[in-house]
């Protein structure tokens, strides 16, 4: 017998229905006419590192804000009915042009939000469907928001920079914004491959301790399937790159087509591969396996120390862009360790890739239920984002004991006693039990574990 871990990612699609957004009611005064935005500082991890002093005034930082949805409870109500299949609108999912029309910011609330941005200093630099991008040195942000920024060294040995107070902008943005995101640097993404230990080959050569593409479609029974991802346009999110030819090879080993793929590059990013390479080529690699016959492969890629910036960049470029139908995302980061504000401009590029026919699969987490195992924070048990947001589909790891042949024998969930990782799971400790959940052995009503900033959502 042979055991290895099935990295299979698409799996699922997403029935996503209405989702109970958070928003900030617990504004604090700032200078005069102005409010602080609650729900920016990572707390938990200001407090476990070590403060170094105050950043130097003409460090570049680069921000995006984010603005707020508009008619949302239209919105849900127009999720519900799309993947409803005894609903006249099930399928009937909105092109760009039509999310924009109906729940997007208006041309005005842009206006007033790009206004108030050039007016106390900063660089405007575009936007993204609801997002946009502005820029300037250290001392501009401090200025323009009034706060003040600061070095610290973290756990894990890199020094990252933070705002000391949540920002301040006039009620007009106040009103219009889920968040601005860049004011810090802590929060990094990191990929989740881990390399197996104690497999006996299954062949002989350089790849004999894997599964090949043909022994995954024998185990799992899918040789007779005819569906071979024709047509479909497939996207990755990754906050790294990968080098081309490593893709051609693998493709020429296991006579496969090379895939077409479109890199897309986000915030300045140049794809130069970095430690996280070879998550990103497996990424390409399965779904080139797996759907051979996709039209092409969108690559979406930051850089591997992206701050929440970056991440909500590519979360709207994704959405905007409308056009990969299944989205995979094997990066992430435990729940707690994002900012409120990150975890709702997230959710609101999910709840439109969701009304736009987009399925987003996140990887599950390979900590088990701790997954904020290793994060310079104290182990506790924790969730992954953005696999527990409600518009997205957590793929956990299983592992397959297979036989001569790769023939099926049997699958548990991934829960290594070699201590190289498990499965992740959980419960969400800030959205509730999405609508498409209930019925399934659950109620709506759950308690809720304490945590630094729950007390500002509701």
């Amino acid at each position: 017998m042979h055991i290895a871990r099935n990295f299979l990612r698409l799996v699922a699609f997403v029935c996503a229905a209405a989702a109970t957004i958070f928003y900030f009611q617990n504004f604090s005064g700032a200078v005069s006419g102005h409010v602080r935005l609650q729900g920016h500082l990572p707390k938990a991890q200001i407090a476990a590192a070590r403060h170094v002093g105050r950043l130097r005034p003409d460090a570049p930082i680069s921000l995006s804000i984010s603005l707020n949805v508009r008619n949302e409870d239209q919105l849900k109500q127009f999720i519900h009915r799309v993947y409803d299949k005894n609903d006249p609108l099930y399928g009937h999912y909105l092109t760009r042009d039509q999310f924009i029309a109906n729940f997007g910011a208006t041309a005005n609330d842009k206006s007033i939000v790009a206004a108030e941005m050039s007016q106390v200093g900063l660089q405007i630099n575009g936007w993204t469907g609801n997002v946009l991008k502005v820029s300037g040195p250290s001392q501009a942000i401090e200025k323009a928001f009034n706060v003040e920024m600061h070095e610290y060294a973290t756990p894990d040995g890199h020094t990252a920079y933070t705002a000391n107070d949540n920002p301040s902008v006039s009620s007009a943005v106040a009103n219009r914004i889920i968040g601005i995101h860049g004011l810090s640097s802590f929060s990094q993404r990191h990929p989740y491959i881990k390399a197996s230990k104690g497999l006996k080959p299954n062949a002989s050569g350089p790849l004999a301790d894997t599964l090949t593409p043909a022994d995954v479609k024998t185990a799992y029974n899918l040789t007779g399937i005819t569906n071979t991802g024709t047509g479909q346009t497939l996207g990755l999110v990754e906050f790294d790159s990968y080098t081309a030819s490593d893709i051609t090879a693998y493709a020429k080993e296991f006579s496969l087509t090379p895939p077409t793929l479109d890199n897309v590059y986000i915030d300045g990013f140049d794809g130069t591969p970095g430690n996280g390479a070879d998550e990103v080529t497996l990424d390409i690699e399965l779904l080139a396996s797996i759907a051979p016959g996709a039209k092409e492969i969108i690559v979406y890629q930051a850089a591997g120390t992206a701050t929440d910036q970056q991440v909500i960049d590519l979360m709207a470029r994704i959405a905007d862009d409308n056009l990969a139908q299944q989205v995979s995302c094997s990066w992430g980061g435990y729940e707690l360790g994002n900012t409120p504000t990150l975890l709702l401009a997230e959710n609101a590029a999910l709840e439109q890739m969701t009304a736009q026919g987009q399925t987003f699969i996140a990887a599950a987490g390979d900590d088990g239920a701790y997954d904020d195992y290793g994060e310079g924070v104290a182990v506790t048990l924790s969730v992954d984002d953005p696999g527990s947001q409600p518009f997205t589909t957590a793929a956990g790891g299983t592992r397959l004991t297979y036989g001569s042949n790769a023939v099926y024998v049997s699958e548990t969930s991934w829960n290594d006693t070699q201590k190289i990782g498990a499965g992740g799971g959980g419960i969400s400790v800030l959205w509730p039990i999405p609508e498409w959940q209930l019925g399934l052995g659950t109620t709506r009503t759950r308690v809720r574990r304490r945590c630094a900033w729950c007390p500002i959502l509701h």
